[in-house]
């Protein structure tokens, strides 16, 4: 028994110990952070606690009874203090480790077969959704995940038994509808895939059971399940709409679209960000502005693709294609010089164009013009670097960096896109760059479709058709400001003052 008494009375040393550690560094930084106030009132008590609590670790039993004679003040001054930071200690990091499972491991409104929430089984079902698309070999998709999910206003009495809490949710929302996952299998054909799945698996019964949505799974090391679980995905998905939701305006915050998805992965080598995972899947806005690859370039489909794709429970198929932008990325040469390009073009913002110095007449370039054509509207004898297309290939750019253009050439030498950033000082139908997006509304009235998928809506892009022959998407940033046009199709003025 004693032998037990001298273990856990070590044990508790050690874990006041490492507590300390913990605790005292983070008040000691509180407290300089507070000022004089924080030091005088924080720093020095952490310490001087800290400093005896560290002696009553250390100290051996027959040092302590000399600096305090009787065993019971000894207990009290000695032992309780160990033993109290120890304690805070463990149930510090135990109460961290249970987070941390429970954040990683299912949710609480997850049903498990054998709960008397779980939905029956239709034995019936007649309505199927085919989702196919293109899934190259090199990425590691490696099935579907099927969301089922009750409506808890489906029953005014049922809705208590239809929902859960769920503390990672945000507050005031924390009452979240029962979920049934399951994964369904792909049949992968090449760089193709297939999968069926089932949309009325169970019945409705009183809490309104349906499919609500449709995501991806990574198999790779690291990917949580929260990630990709119902609702918190904030990549690319598919959303099947309830029986009692209306087609034209779907409970989510998502535009009905009910086009292709088009989702691209790489590989992640910035370990900084933070949850880090080996390989990342995302959208256009997301691909586009992570490191190398930014210059990829894009087809006008893959640019006018969307976050959600919206189907109605009566939606025979969906297509949802995956992209491997490291087969179609610039080497790290590459990427540095394109990179370089904003801080180019401010260098150059107060730059005059070596054209429109020449003349004040309007200069026009349009989409599948020729290379020579180009050269000779833009009085330039610039020739045109190698870059990457995520469908053009042998693609060349131009960059005229004093005039903020950049014209991309596909292997026939027609233009198939024009980038367009400050200090361009030309107009696009009325609009120009830095005018605020309620500006560009107002010229060009509403546009003709979000593609925006950033869950905090900091940056965000429109494709507008401002007339029969012309296409363009507008990216604004978080205040709204126009940044950059993409002319996807008809012909744009580069001087200044054109209509």
């Amino acid at each position: 028994m004693k032998l037990i008494a001298t273990i856990v009375d070590l044990l508790l040393r050690l874990a006041a110990v490492a507590s300390l550690g913990v605790f005292g560094i983070v008040y000691v930084m509180v407290g300089f952070m507070a000022g004089p106030i924080g030091i005088i009132f924080v720093v020095l008590p952490t310490l001087a606690l800290g400093g005896w609590i560290l002696i009553c670790a250390c100290i051996p039993n027959t040092v302590a009874s000399k600096l305090i004679g009787p065993p019971t003040l000894r207990f009290l001054l000695m032992k309780i203090p160990l033993y109290a930071i120890a304690a805070a200690g463990i149930y510090w990091k135990g109460n961290n480790l249970l987070f941390e499972h429970r954040a990683n491991g299912p949710r609480a409104e997850q049903v498990r077969r054998g709960d008397p929430q779980f939905p029956e089984s239709n034995p019936n079902p007649i309505h199927m959704l085919a989702v196919t698309g293109t899934l190259p070999v090199s990425l590691p998709v490696k099935d579907l995940i099927a969301v089922y999910s009750a409506d808890s206003a489906s029953g005014k009495d049922s809705s208590s038994a239809c929902a859960r809490v769920d503390e990672f949710a945000p507050l005031g929302s924390q009452m979240q509808p029962l979920v049934f996952v399951e994964h369904v299998p792909m049949l992968r054909m090449g760089d193709t895939y297939g999968a069926s799945i089932v949309i009325d698996r169970f019945k409705a019964g009183i809490c309104g059971w349906h499919l609500r949505e449709i995501n991806y799974f990574l198999s790779v090391k690291g990917y949580r399940n929260d990630e990709y679980y119902a609702g918190r995905n904030y990549f690319p998905h598919i959303r099947v709409l309830a029986p009692t939701e209306s087609p034209e305006s779907p409970t989510d915050r998502s535009a009905p679209y009910r086009g292709p998805i088009d989702v691209f992965c790489w590989k992640m080598t910035e370990h900084n960000v933070n949850p880090f995972y080996p390989v990342r899947c995302t959208d256009i806005k997301g691909a586009l502005h992570s490191g190398r690859h930014v210059e990829v370039s894009l087809s006008s489909a893959e640019l006018d693709s969307n976050a959600v794709a919206v189907v109605s429970p009566d939606s025979p198929s969906v297509e949802f294609n995956f992209h491997d932008l490291d087969a179609v990325a610039p080497p790290e040469t590459e990427v540095r010089k394109s990179q370089s390009l904003d801080a180019e073009v401010i260098q150059n913002r107060a730059g005059t164009s070596t054209v429109a110095r020449k003349t004040a007449s309007a200069m026009t370039i349009s989409v599948g013009d020729s290379f020579d054509a180009v050269q000779k509207a833009m009085g330039t004898m610039a020739s045109p670097e190698p870059t990457h297309g995520a469908t053009v290939t042998n693609a060349h750019s131009l960059l005229l960096a004093d005039q903020g253009i950049r014209i991309f050439f596909d292997g026939s030498n027609k233009v198939y896109e024009i980038r367009i950033d400050a200090p361009f000082a030309g107009q696009l139908m009325g609009t120009r760059i830095s005018q605020s997006r309620q500006a560009i509304e107002d010229a060009l009235g509403p546009p003709t479709k979000e593609i925006t998928v950033s869950a905090t809506k900091t940056a965000r892009s429109f494709i507008y058709h401002l007339d029969a022959a012309t296409t363009a998407r507008y990216d604004f940033d978080a205040e709204d400001k126009l940044t950059t046009i993409y002319l996807l199709s008809g012909t744009l003025q580069t001087a200044p003052g054109g209509p």
